[in-house]
């Protein structure tokens, strides 16, 4: 993938299983074991699983990122939002930018429900959450 080779489909990304939801997840429990019990281990090793993330897209362009991100991502972007907070690290939030969804994301912050009927991502149903991006 870090060289633009990108195979993404519903839920395979380039012949594997949701990694960028998975790496959600799994980022997710480190920053709650950092923020609800102070754990700094947690921590040091939520921002090396973003690292290794970042050294994956941060070459990649705007086709080959909305490409990438039509395999099924999670709430990755949350949580390298949350890193930025609990961080400080620019990059991180930079990061967090970069899976904006706009094929998704656009015309839902437009006002335009494009997910009526669809079980694709029901967190935007209210479309009300999307007016602050």
């Amino acid at each position: 993938m870090a060289k633009g080779n990108i195979r993404s489909q519903g839920f395979d990304l380039n012949g594997i299983w949701v990694p960028f939801y998975t790496e959600h997840k799994m980022m997710a429990g480190l920053r709650d074991a950092y923020r609800q019990c102070g754990n700094k281990v947690a921590l040091d090793v939520e921002k090396r699983f973003a690292d290794w993330l970042e050294g994956i897209v941060s070459g990649l362009n705007d086709e080959q990122v909305q490409n990438m991100l039509r395999c099924e991502h999670g709430g990755i972007a949350e949580t390298l939002a949350d890193l930025y907070a609990d961080t400080k690290d620019e990059r991180y939030l930079k990061m967090s930018k970069l899976f904006y969804q706009k094929a998704i994301l656009d015309p839902l912050k437009a006002g335009i429900d494009i997910l009526s009927g669809s079980t694709a991502i029901p967190i935007f149903r209210n479309l009300s959450t999307l007016k602050n991006i």
